[in-house]
């Protein structure tokens, strides 16, 4: 056991290494946004522009014409050479063509992401004429059924190929590892044929949601080549596939001790590029979000492999075992010895699944608004039923008397095919804009003075016009009189733009209001508030807070 320990325990820590290769040293925001542009969206220039120039909240990749600017007969007017500012990975700019005329004008932008997903839009202005009112828009990329399956796939088959070689190996009773081994190879062949066929397909999968084109046209060497080599998600990729031919290669060697030492490592590097290339590689730190992540999805792989192996494996053992009584004592034997390795799997995913949910929901009102957050309710209502299974199979197989213990084979299934639904699940959600771009609105309390506490509130603190109000109240819960004045400076913590200062006007007893465009940029930004009282007395108070982008959803 201290040597099997002691090889776990490297095993980890190469993985471990692996991940922080992996990991971004940045700090970024999954599904990038902008930010800030120039020229500003519908601005009246009395001059043509020399670039068009975009900020993101995030480092972006630029491929295939990221920022293309057309004129009113959708002509092109930029010089084709967009790219991303080498000493600012968030700034893409094209030069324009000289001499453009007076007319409106469309930039149309579409990058990669820090996890790997496309998002576009468009920024009009316009040259010589009055300001423009065409829609500004911005876009997430939304998961369709290939996105989906290719995900599911690529899941299920980490489980089939790693996660039920691992049950079978440490888990399965050492007399029934011989019989059961045929069943073991084909179960694994299936999961390998399963997950090559879903790495094999994310390359043009990928190439097509970066190039914005249909799948045939994704197949061309000219569309997929530049993913692979000028994209974070290339080398990943390549990762994955060297992987997938190891497992290829370890199966075919069969029941080699080596072999199987093979497997679970190159299941690990699958694991580690698959988080390296998601959600987790845009998160707030992602040198521990996609480590974390890369447990989350371990876990997982062993949870639904060993389930995968209960029930292909166990069923019909009657060839195997011919006697009933041992056959049954055997059977309940296995869910004892998996009971430390599902206690372990499901304490991982909770832990994990915590922290992530944290990072990429930022308030109770992005769980409520959002397709992320209204997603991952579902996952987590899925997740229960699956943990409220498990929790029936321990106390089945640790309870009951070893005369009136029955096989679990059905809800055993029942926990499989909740298993399968839950990858559904997440296969969506690494597909949707995390919800950290929509806090909601803010609601943040002070106290400004021995007895005074001031509640700022910004409805619906997203880009464009807003709601900013504060209200004054003293120690006992009543409206504070005798205020002369009340102003908030709003200055953005993103980007030097200076500070605009907002005088509030009264709206009731200890109620001050305003409204306009005054939060002009998605992220963080804080609030400085100032209150002048009738006998010259002056209270202060900083907010800090982050605006929402409705564009990215």
């Amino acid at each position: 056991m201290r040597r099997l320990g002691g090889r776990i325990a490297g095993w980890i820590r190469i993985l471990a290494a692996i991940l922080w290769v992996c990991a971004w040293p940045t700090t970024v925001s999954a599904h990038a946004y902008v930010v800030h542009a120039d020229p500003p969206p519908n601005a009246a220039l009395a001059s043509a522009p020399a670039t068009v120039q975009i900020w993101f909240d995030e480092p972006v990749q630029a491929v295939f014409d990221a920022l293309q600017v057309t004129g009113e007969q959708g002509q092109r007017v930029d010089r084709g050479d967009a790219h991303v500012d080498a000493n600012d990975p968030k700034h893409l700019l094209v030069s324009l063509r000289p001499g453009l005329g007076q007319g409106l004008y469309t930039a149309r932008w579409r990058v990669v992401s820090a996890d790997g997903h496309p998002v576009s839009g468009t920024l009009p202005f316009s040259v010589g004429q009055a300001a423009s009112n065409a829609s500004v828009t911005g876009q997430a990329y939304l998961p369709g059924a290939d996105m989906v399956a290719v995900r599911w796939g690529e899941y299920l088959g980490l489980a089939g190929a790693g996660g039920l070689l691992l049950f079978w190996w440490r888990v399965v009773p050492a007399r029934l590892r011989d019989a059961l081994w045929p069943r073991v190879q084909r179960a694994r062949l299936a999961g390998l044929a399963v997950l090559t066929v879903a790495v094999l397909a994310n390359l043009p999968l990928q190439a097509r949601l970066d190039a914005g084109v249909g799948w045939g046209q994704a197949l061309a060497p000219g569309v997929w080549w530049p993913v692979l080599t000028a994209t974070r998600f290339g080398p990943l990729w390549g990762w994955a596939a060297a992987m997938v031919a190891v497992l290829w290669a370890a199966w075919a060697a069969g029941r080699r001790r080596g072999a199987m030492w093979v497997t679970l490592l190159a299941t690990a590097v699958c694991i580690a590029a698959k988080s390296a290339s998601g959600h987790a590689a845009g998160a707030t730190v992602p040198a521990v979000s996609i480590p974390l992540d890369a447990f989350h999805l371990a876990a997982a792989t062993l949870w639904i492999g060993s389930l995968l192996g209960m029930v292909v494996l166990l069923s019909r053992v009657e060839p195997v075992v011919a006697d009933r009584d041992e056959r049954m004592a055997l059977y309940w034997e296995t869910m004892r010895r998996f009971a430390p390795w599902g206690i372990t799997s499901v304490c991982v995913l909770a832990a994990t699944g915590l922290y992530a949910a944290l990072d990429n929901i930022p308030t109770g009102y992005a769980w409520i608004h959002t397709r992320y957050g209204q997603t991952l309710l579902v996952k987590l209502g899925v997740f229960l039923l699956m943990f409220g299974l498990a929790a029936f199979h321990w106390v089945r197989a640790h309870g009951a008397p070893a005369g009136r213990r029955r096989s679990i084979q059905r809800t055993l299934a029942a926990e499989l095919a909740l298993g399968a639904v839950v990858l559904v699940i997440t296969s969506v959600l690494t597909n949707l804009p995390p919800a950290a771009a929509a806090p909601g609105p803010v609601v943040q309390t002070q106290t400004i003075s021995n007895d005074v506490r001031a509640t700022l509130r910004i409805e619906p603190n997203e880009v464009g016009d807003n709601v900013f109000e504060v209200e004054l109240r003293n120690g006992a819960g009543q409206p504070v009189t005798g205020v002369q004045q009340v102003t908030l400076a709003l200055s953005s913590l993103e980007m030097n733009m200076g500070t605009d200062t907002i005088r509030l006007e009264p709206a009731g007893r200890g109620v001050y209001r305003a409204h306009g465009l005054y939060l002009t940029m998605a992220g963080r930004w804080r609030a400085h508030l100032h209150v002048l009282t009738a006998d010259l007395t002056n209270w202060d108070a900083d907010y800090e807070f982050v605006t929402g982008n409705p564009s990215a959803f």
